[in-house]
């Protein structure tokens, strides 16, 4: 048994990802630890292949998750939700990107501000839950 589990950036590629919590769950000792990650209200894209003519989900992303539908899932799967939290403001991203500024002390703060104030408009999407006990 596990203190602490960490899932970062996985459930969006896999297409049985409550396996995954499952198997997070029976990993963890009563009262362990979970971390998620995911990206936060994804629009995903698909694509059409070229050569086979199948849609393919452009990144590998099969899922888009909302603070609702995980943290359903996660109780579902014998979790307790501690903490959820969306992270890596879309706006502030942007001016990074147009400006060419480095993510110093600056955009660091910044990034933290519009995060709180708009947190919809973010990237991520981070969850800490609890393993309750049998």
């Amino acid at each position: 048994s596990f203190d602490l589990v960490i899932c970062s950036e996985v459930p969006e590629h896999i297409l049985a990802y409550e396996e995954v919590l499952k198997e997070a769950h029976r990993l963890l000792r009563n009262q362990g630890h979970l971390i998620v990650t995911v990206p936060y209200k994804e629009t995903l894209k698909i694509i059409i292949c070229p050569h086979c003519l199948k849609p393919l989900y452009r990144d590998g992303h099969l899922h888009r998750f909302d603070r609702k539908n995980l943290a359903q899932k996660l109780q579902e799967t014998g979790f307790e939700i501690l903490r959820q939290k969306t992270f890596r403001s879309r706006g502030v991203v942007h001016i990074q990107h147009h400006l060419r500024i480095r993510y110093g002390l600056f955009l660091k703060t910044l990034d933290a501000v519009f995060s709180k104030l708009v947190p919809e408009w973010t990237f991520y999407l981070l969850i800490q839950a609890v393993k309750n006990v049998a």
